[in-house]
């Protein structure tokens, strides 16, 4: 793959004057900018992760990595024309969630996390947003609530409210209590041990509503 736009050495006039962009048919940013490279050179390093610690990322590894996570969205039905959010600091796993997205056809929505929650939930609902790729504490910052219920069966109905919560890292006292207060809004604070499947469907979209 040629990847040189210019050739070195030659005339700057004549460049001037027979330069055309080459635009293909069809193209994507991740074959373009790491999958390709994981083809011809898999072992060169793409990012350097200046973190303490953190390792170095070569051409083949983000390939692996994002393969991996498309792999999973592709599983959930993601695909062609999906909007994927990004709300993450600088680091490997933006690259990894950005080329996944491509590979899928998916659109990216970029967040930045000093963006208002009006800011957040204008973009998410305005381009509406199928999947949020976020850490800890982007997670604090959005609650969970699908057209569909979507509690996690093993779960019981205090552990499912409490999970946006235990997911941001507060301490287990704290979201407890603040998951039994939400309970008590939607009116099921006497059903808090019982599994999903003990519900009504409309008991469980109120759970979910609280989550």
């Amino acid at each position: 793959m040629e990847r040189r736009l210019l050739k070195p050495g030659e005339d700057w006039d004549r460049l001037d004057e027979t330069f055309r962009w080459s635009v293909p048919e069809y193209f994507n940013i991740a074959e373009a900018c790491c999958d390709s490279w994981a083809r011809s050179d898999p072992d060169r390093v793409a990012i350097i992760d200046a973190d303490e610690g953190g390792p170095d990322w070569t051409y083949g590894a983000l390939k692996d990595a994002s393969d991996r996570l498309a792999a999973v969205w592709a599983g959930e039905g993601l695909g062609k024309g999906d909007r994927v959010a990004i709300l993450l600091p600088q680091s490997p796993m933006v690259m990894i969630a950005h080329f996944a997205a491509y590979k899928l056809g998916a659109i990216v929505v970029p967040l930045f996390s000093l963006f208002s929650g009006d800011a957040l939930a204008y973009r998410l609902s305005d381009s509406g947003t199928s999947v949020v790729v976020t850490d800890a504490a982007g997670a604090g910052r959005f609650g969970f609530c699908f057209q569909e219920p979507r509690l996690l069966p093993w779960r019981t109905v205090l552990h499912n409210v409490a999970l946006p919560l235990e997911l941001a890292g507060v301490a287990r006292a704290e979201r407890t209590a603040a998951a039994r207060a939400l309970l008590e809004i939607v009116g099921l604070a006497d059903f808090e041990r019982a599994r999903p499947h003990a519900l009504s469907g409309g008991m469980q979209m109120r759970v979910s509503l609280a989550r």
